[in-house]
């Protein structure tokens, strides 16, 4: 990653802006729907079931993730002249290959560790059966309800991250590797292929880790918030980039309460598409 700091939003395009504002009219829509819900203890009820497996059996399924996940990135190292020079960044082609086998690959890995393990899955990922369009309804209208508190735990940051600055302790606030790379990329194959990457493969693999694994795993050992926060942060941890840390913190916790009120796991999938496909049209209309 480079030394580039993050650049701020420009609204001289008057297309973003009505996206913008769009976005805003909506989220607020929707995120007042979804703060009178709290008065209803019958929609809010939690539905997931944790997963009760032994703390050997977890650490092996975490151990293939991690170990795959390390492996993937050797791939670099295969592809003929993919190895950057010392102050060169890795192309995009690279990157997009490199994603796609890590995060196919863990899908691959979660469904054959479900497949060959089949009795430590007793407890089931869904409690509930909801129909795939109703899934993306739901998980569209989670994704907008929430975006305004994920934009307040983004600004609040910014503001701590300022302040710490201004008593000269500066915090590494660089974009993520692959926001660069949909900024600098021309070519539509490349372009395409990371859109599908981070809308599809990602929320996929992602979910099926951090919330149908490490979430439900924790949530039979802690209370739900505890194990909401606990994996949301190991999920913002696995991001490696300190400018979104707390933001994807907010996001992992707001995944875990779509898929507890959901009680589908396509719910946060659908949410987490969603979330990945907003930042990348706001990224390619700033652009």
């Amino acid at each position: 990653m480079d030394d580039r700091p993050v650049q701020p939003l420009s609204l001289d395009d008057p297309v973003l802006v009505v996206y913008l504002g769009a976005l805003i009219l909506f989220s607020l829509l929707c995120c007042a729907r979804l703060l009178s819900h709290w008065s209803h203890p019958a929609i809010r009820r939690l539905r997931v079931h944790p997963w009760r497996i032994g703390w050997i059996d977890f650490a092996i399924f975490i151990w293939i993730a991690f170990c795959w996940t390390i492996l993937s990135q050797a791939v670099v190292d295969f592809i003929p002249g993919a190895a950057p020079a010392p102050d060169e960044t890795i192309s995009p082609t690279v990157i997009l290959i490199t994603g796609m086998i890590m995060q196919g690959g863990l899908i691959v890995l979660f469904l054959l560790y479900r497949l060959f393990f089949w009795q430590l899955f007793q407890d089931p990922i869904n409690s509930v059966a909801i129909p795939l369009h109703a899934a993306a309804r739901k998980g569209i209208f989670y994704f907008l309800g929430f975006f305004p508190l994920i934009w307040i735990v983004g600004l609040a940051w910014m503001l701590v991250a300022s302040l710490l600055e201004g008593q000269g302790i500066g915090i590494p606030m660089e974009s993520q590797e692959i926001v660069e790379y949909f900024q600098e990329t021309r070519e539509t194959l490349q372009l395409v292929g990371l859109v599908l990457l981070a809308t599809i493969l990602a929320p996929l693999a992602e979910e099926l880790i951090f919330r149908a694994g490490i979430y439900r795993f924790l949530k039979g050992r802690l209370r739900p918030f505890p194990a909401m926060l606990v994996s949301s942060i190991l999920f913002s941890f696995a991001h490696m980039n300190l400018m979104s840390f707390p933001s994807l913190v907010a996001v992992g916790i707001f995944l875990c309460l779509a898929y507890e009120w959901s009680g589908d796991i396509k719910v946060p999938i659908f949410f987490h598409a969603v979330f990945n496909l907003n930042s990348i049209v706001l990224l390619l209309l700033q652009n």
